[in-house]
């Protein structure tokens, strides 16, 4: 009877312990998922703007985009040595320098493809910097990131910028529409300029540029020289050249590009 007795008791507490056990498992398990799917999504959508300012950057200008059905967080981190670098995601950073100008604030100089330049504006009433990217991911898409950045402390002065930097965008077409060139004229800071296309068979343009009473001069050479036109009805700028295409002169126009976030 005593024996029998032992034999139940120890039979209770060997179920007890299995119980545990199993229970502790099942815990371990539903942690150990938990993690991942942490895991996951921190990969997928990367660090927040916020985050990235704790770990030491000067600034950070968020957004977010959503391409091709894809969502994209956008961050631009800038180094206090007035380098910075733009994430989108999980694909690689495009990089650049900046500076920064007391009163008017900051000029972004983008190591992209087309070399981009923006400079931002300030909203006093919300004490918030922005400007408009055209982020390009190449194959995955493009389109317009809105970038903003909080700045309580910034005063800006009467005058603001003292300069734009227009872009001009169209096509030249050659041979009744056998070829069609994309081109973009883009102005720099330091004065100069350059028409981007994207055919081989298509003119490098580049050269200076001056603008005075809102009118952009450019000069490319001495017998190559053109100049902006504003059309008062429709409120936009453009340009009017020659450009040669597979050694053929074409005649192209470009409209002044406005940027609108997506």
């Amino acid at each position: 009877m005593i024996r029998w007795f032992h034999q139940v008791r120890n039979d209770e507490l060997i179920k007890r312990q299995t119980f545990s056990t199993d229970k502790l498992k099942t815990k371990y398990r539903v942690v150990a998922a938990v993690a991942f799917i942490i895991l996951m999504i921190s990969a997928f959508t990367g660090c927040s703007g916020e985050d990235k300012k704790k770990a030491g950057y000067a600034f950070s200008f968020t957004g977010n985009i959503t391409i091709n059905d894809i969502f994209y967080d956008v961050v631009l981190n800038g180094e206090e040595g007035g380098t910075f670098e733009l994430l989108a995601g999980n694909i690689p950073p495009t990089r650049g320098t900046y500076e920064f100008t007391a009163g008017k604030g900051y000029l972004f100089k983008f190591e992209d493809s087309k070399e981009n330049e923006m400079i931002t504006e300030y909203d006093p009433a919300a004490k918030y910097f922005s400007f408009v990217y055209p982020l390009d991911l190449g194959p995955r898409g493009k389109g317009n990131v809105n970038l903003g950045c909080k700045d309580e402390t910034f005063t800006p002065d009467n005058e603001g910028w003292t300069f734009e930097l227009p872009v001009f965008t169209g096509q030249a077409v050659f041979g009744n529409g056998i070829l069609t060139v994309n081109l973009e004229l883009q102005c720099k800071s330091d004065g100069t300029f350059v028409v981007h296309n994207d055919s081989s068979y298509a003119q490098q343009i580049d050269g200076t540029y001056t603008c005075a009473n809102d009118i952009y001069s450019f000069t490319v050479s001495e017998d190559f020289q053109f100049e902006s036109y504003y059309d008062e009805e429709t409120g936009s700028r453009s340009v009017t050249f020659d450009i040669a295409v597979n050694n053929v002169p074409v005649q192209t126009t470009l409209a002044e590009r406005v940027l609108m976030p997506d």
